[in-house]
């Protein structure tokens, strides 16, 4: 369901369930997890001086260990290119 409101109350609950589903050794599907995230990297993306940094950089992991890694990091590419990151944001993204 869309979350239309200023404030992104799933955020974390999609994050934290993405990863509880990841670190048990499920192979989460590329369309699946884009769709439960993009409403985060458009919370993000509309809010991006809101303090926004932790719950992107979360989401931007998360698509990495997909089933279809290539186009998926084809796809965090462009959203880095969008500057929604600060350079705090993009150290963490590098060290994970």
């Amino acid at each position: 369901m869309p979350e239309t409101w200023t404030w992104l109350y799933g955020g974390w609950s999609r994050i934290h369930g993405l990863e509880a589903l990841l670190m048990n050794g499920v192979v989460l599907p590329s369309a699946k997890t884009w769709q439960i995230l993009e409403p985060v990297i458009q919370h993000a993306r509309a809010h991006r001086y809101d303090s926004q940094q932790s719950l992107l950089t979360h989401a931007l992991c998360l698509v990495l260990f997909t089933d279809d890694a290539c186009s998926d990091i084809a796809r965090v590419r462009q959203l880095l290119q969008e500057n929604l990151l600060s350079v705090e944001g993009l150290r963490q993204l590098r060290r994970r």
